[in-house]
Parts: structure tokens; C-alpha cells; sequence
């Protein structure tokens, strides 16, 4: 299960840089995506998220 801190973590590891916050969302972007998420994240959203991007989990 991957929680905000984890993701945030992942998205830095895969090139994502942090742009703003905007009440409860975190944005990240690499330049090409952006991606927004909530600090409440939720595990069918996170793996969306990893699956939708591309996103490479290192372990």
C-alpha cells in the first residue's frame, strides 16, 4: 500500500519535481504530466496514479 509520503517519494524518483500546494492536493510536475495528490491518498488512486504514469517503484 502506498500512502502521500510514499508517493511523493516515488514522484521525486522518477523525475517529477514539486510545483505548489493548493489546499489538501500536493502538484508535481516533470514538465510534461502534472500530477495532483491528495495528502488523504487513497489506495485505488495511488495505483491508478502508477499505473496511468508510468511510475517506477523502487524497492
Amino acid at each position: 500500500m502506498v500512502n502521500a509520503r510514499e508517493m511523493k517519494k516515488i514522484l521525486r524518483d522518477n523525475g517529477y519535481e514539486y510545483q505548489r500546494c493548493k489546499g489538501s492536493h500536493f502538484i508535481y510536475s516533470n514538465g510534461v504530466n502534472t500530477i495532483a495528490v491528495n495528502k488523504d491518498l487513497n489506495r485505488m488512486v495511488a495505483r491508478r496514479l502508477l499505473k496511468q504514469y508510468n511510475l517506477q517503484v523502487k524497492e
